[in-house]
C-alpha cells in the first residue's frame, strides 16, 4: 500500500511538472503571439486610412491629369503600404506597379550629397576645401571680381549661382556631359557672395557630381553605383535611362490641351547628379528605412546618413541639408523633385519613424501635394487638396491662345493663298520700284524680327529668365503649339503684306 502511495505521489509530481511545462509553453506562445499581433498593429495601416489615402490619390491624379503614380509608406522597419495607380503607359494600358521605374527629379540630390559626405569620411576631401582644388578651371565672379567657393557652398545651396542656370544645361549623353555642363558656369556672375545666402540652383549638385568624378577617378555613375547604391542594397535604382527602359520604366508625360501626352524628353546626363536618378517604390521604401535608421547595413557607415540630415553649420537659420530640406516646425525631413516629364516627393519623420514617397510620370505640383496629404492622413489629419499647378496654368493659357489665334491664322492663310492665286493668274505684276515699297518692306521686316524677338523672350516676360528652348522642353506641349501659333500668325500676315506690296494691281491704261 505504501509502495502504491509513493508511486502515486511520483505520478502526481510528474503530472504537475508536465502541466507546468505545458502552461509555461502555452504562456510563452501566447506572449509571442501577443507580440506579433501588437507589432502588426503598429505597422499596419487601418482600413479607414487606406481608404482615405487611395481616394485622395485618385482625386489628386484626376485634378492634375497625371497618368500614373506609385506610393510607398514605411513605418519603422516595415513597408506598410506599396501600390501603383493609373498607367505607366497609357497607350498600351500598362498599369503602374510598385516595381515600375520613374525618374526622380531633384530628390536625386540626396544620393549625390551622400556621395560627397562619404568621400569626406574617407579623407578624400573636406567640405571647407575650395572647389578650385578639384575643378581648377571653375572660376566665377561676384560684382565683377573672382571669388572663392567651397564644396560646402554647393552642398548647402549657398554658392550664389542663380536659379536660371538650369536653362544653360545642355542636352548631352556622352561621357563628357558632366564636365561640359559645369563649364557653363565659368565666368558666371553670382547673385550673392558665396556662403551668405541660400539660393536654390540645381546645377550646384552637378558641380558636386563632377567633384566626385574627379576625386574618385571613376565616372560619376560608376562611383555612385559601387559605393552608394550597391552597399545600400538599392538594386532597382539606375543612372542611365537606356538601362532603366529595359527594366520596366514608365513613359513620361506632359500636359497638352488639358490631357497628358507622351513626351520623350532630351537626355541631360550632365544633370544626373541633380535630377535624373531612376528608381521605384520598392527601392524608395528601402531608402526611407535607411534615412530613418530603422535598418542597418553592413559595409556602409550609417553615421553618414545622420550627417546628411544636418543643415549648413555656418548658417543656423538654414533648413537645407545634403539634398534634404529639414522642416523643424513639423518634425519632417523632405524633398520634392521634378524634371520635364516626371516628379517625386520623399518625406519622413525621424522621431515617428514614418516615411512616405510618391512617384509620378508627369511634372506636376500635385505630386508633392499628394505626398503631403498622405503624411497628414497618417497623422490623423485631413489632407489638403492641391489647387495650383504651374504646368496646368500654362496649359490653360496656351489652350486659350491657340483658340483665339486659330481664326486669325485661317484668315491670314486664306488671304495669302488668294493673293498667290491672283499673282499666278498674272493679274498682278512684280514691282520693286518706289520709296514707299522700300520703306514698307523695311518696316514690315523690322516688325517681324521684333515679333520673333518678343517670342524668344516669353519666359523672361513671365519672370522665368531661361531660354525659350528650355521652356519648350519643360512646359506643357500646348505651350509649344501656342508659340507656333503666335509665330505663324505674324509670319502669314507678313507674307500677305509683302505679296500686296510687291505685286500691286495691274494698272489698265
Amino acid at each position: 500500500m505504501k509502495a502504491f502511495e509513493a508511486k502515486s505521489k511520483k505520478i502526481k509530481k510528474l503530472f504537475m511538472v508536465v502541466l507546468l511545462i505545458l502552461y509555461l509553453g502555452t504562456m510563452a506562445s501566447l506572449e509571442v503571439l501577443s507580440q506579433d499581433i501588437s507589432e502588426n498593429e503598429t505597422v499596419q495601416l487601418s482600413q479607414s486610412q487606406v481608404t482615405k489615402i487611395e481616394a485622395f490619390v485618385q482625386r489628386q491624379m484626376t485634378k492634375g491629369n497625371i497618368p500614373g503614380m506609385s506610393v510607398v509608406i514605411v513605418n519603422g522597419d516595415h513597408t506598410v503600404y506599396k501600390k501603383g495607380f493609373g498607367f505607366a503607359n497609357m497607350g498600351k494600358k500598362e498599369p503602374v506597379e510598385p516595381t515600375t521605374l520613374f525618374e526622380l527629379g531633384s530628390t536625386s540630390k540626396a544620393f549625390t550629397g551622400l556621395g560627397i559626405l562619404q568621400l569626406e569620411k574617407n579623407g578624400k576631401l573636406k567640405l571647407s576645401d575650395p572647389v578650385k582644388n578639384y575643378i581648377p578651371w571653375l572660376k566665377m565672379k561676384y560684382r565683377g571680381k573672382e571669388v572663392q567657393t567651397t564644396i560646402a557652398h554647393f552642398l548647402y545651396q549657398t554658392s550664389g549661382i542663380p536659379f536660371e542656370t538650369i536653362g544653360d544645361i545642355p542636352a548631352l549623353e556622352d561621357d563628357k556631359a558632366l564636365d561640359k555642363t559645369v563649364r557653363m558656369l565659368v565666368g558666371r556672375e553670382l547673385r550673392h557672395a558665396p556662403g551668405t545666402e541660400f539660393l536654390y540652383a540645381t546645377i550646384n549638385y552637378d558641380v558636386l557630381g563632377l567633384i566626385i568624378q574627379n576625386v574618385s577617378g571613376k565616372s560619376f555613375e560608376e562611383y555612385m553605383r559601387e559605393n552608394i547604391l550597391m552597399p545600400l542594397q538599392l538594386n532597382h535604382t539606375f543612372l542611365f535611362r537606356s538601362e532603366a527602359e529595359s527594366k520596366g520604366m514608365a513613359t513620361g508625360y506632359k500636359l497638352c490641351f488639358k490631357k497628358p501626352a507622351a513626351y520623350d524628353a532630351p537626355v541631360y546626363r550632365g544633370n544626373t547628379p541633380a535630377g535624373y536618378f531612376i528608381t521605384n517604390a520598392q527601392d524608395l521604401g528601402q531608402w526611407l528605412k535607411i534615412q530613418m535608421g530603422t535598418i542597418e547595413l553592413t559595409g556602409f557607415d550609417n553615421e553618414l546618413i545622420k550627417k546628411s540630415h544636418m543643415t549648413d553649420p555656418d548658417r543656423p537659420e538654414s533648413d537645407y541639408a545634403a539634398g534634404w530640406i529639414v522642416l523643424k516646425n513639423i518634425g519632417q525631413i523632405a524633398h520634392s523633385g521634378t524634371n520635364p516629364n516626371f516628379s517625386s516627393f520623399v518625406a519622413f519623420a525621424p522621431e515617428e519613424k514614418v516615411g512616405v514617397a510618391v512617384l509620378a510620370n508627369s511634372n506636376s505640383n500635385f505630386t508633392t501635394g499628394t505626398g503631403q496629404g498622405i503624411a497628414a492622413i497618417l497623422r490623423g489629419m485631413e489632407p489638403k487638396p492641391s489647387f495650383y499647378d504651374m504646368n496646368a496654368r500654362f496649359d490653360d493659357i496656351s489652350f486659350k491662345i491657340v483658340l483665339i489665334l486659330a481664326p486669325f491664322i485661317l484668315l491670314a492663310l486664306v488671304l495669302f493663298i488668294r493673293s498667290i492665286i491672283i499673282i499666278v493668274g498674272k493679274k498682278r505684276q512684280f514691282s520693286a520700284r518706289g520709296g514707299k515699297r522700300v520703306v514698307g518692306f523695311i518696316v514690315a521686316t523690322i516688325l517681324m524680327v521684333g515679333w520673333c524677338y518678343v517670342l524668344s523672350m516669353i519666359p523672361s516676360l513671365l519672370n522665368y529668365n531661361v531660354p525659350l528652348s528650355f521652356a519648350v522642353v519643360w512646359m506643357p506641349m500646348s505651350f509649344t503649339y501656342a508659340v507656333i501659333s503666335i509665330c505663324l500668325t505674324g509670319f502669314l500676315f507678313y507674307l500677305f503684306f509683302l505679296s500686296k506690296l510687291f505685286f500691286p494691281k495691274t494698272t489698265i491704261g
